[in-house]
């Protein structure tokens, strides 16, 4: 529409249309709107964007790591109940994390922003977003592993319930007994 070109020209839509956009730019950019501008929606994004996809993804990826390594170092007694509370950990970061719900959003919104072919706006998929999908399948498989690994190791050790100890001597002796 000539009518919006005024418009378009002062807003320098033109060049923001051309803009490669990285995640950390977005954090950075929201994070200015946000402070400087005192955006409330700014600020919702930015806790939604910085916290719950990114850090809340990197938490849990260090959370596994670190169960792994409980694991490995620990192979002959793994500590039963650290391993729980580190599984326990991981699953609330894992579902605190939106790194995958932010990979389907940003593929929704560059398919559905294909609309606006026509007025010249063009919104691409880059190799990013193939990064990002990645690493999400890269964070599920991580799950599932170390998630299956603490309950093997839970399940194979011993407790030390002297309640289950003494039942399973007596059935012992029972049996030799008779």
């Amino acid at each position: 529409d000539p009518a919006l070109k005024p418009t378009v020209a002062a807003m320098h839509i033109d060049a923001l249309t051309h803009a490669k956009v990285t995640l950390a730019d977005c954090i950075a950019e929201l994070a200015v709107w946000t402070f400087h501008h005192g955006e409330a929606n700014s600020f919702l994004a930015l806790v939604l964007l910085a916290v719950f996809v990114v850090a809340s993804t990197a938490l849990n990826m260090l959370t596994l790591l670190g169960t792994s390594l409980l694991l490995w170092r620990r192979a002959a007694k793994p500590p039963r109940s650290m391993l729980q509370l580190l599984m326990r950990v991981s699953h609330t970061f894992k579902k605190l994390a939106f790194l995958d719900v932010a990979v389907v959003g940003v593929a929704l919104m560059v398919k559905c922003g294909a609309a606006y072919k026509k007025q010249g706006v063009e919104l691409h998929m880059e190799l990013g977003l193939l990064l990002l999908l990645g690493a999400e399948l890269c964070h599920y498989v991580a799950y599932y592993l170390v998630k299956h690994a603490v309950a093997v190791a839970v399940s194979s050790e011993p407790t030390n319930n002297s309640a289950e100890v003494a039942a399973a001597r007596s059935d012992g002796f029972k049996s030799n007994a008779a």
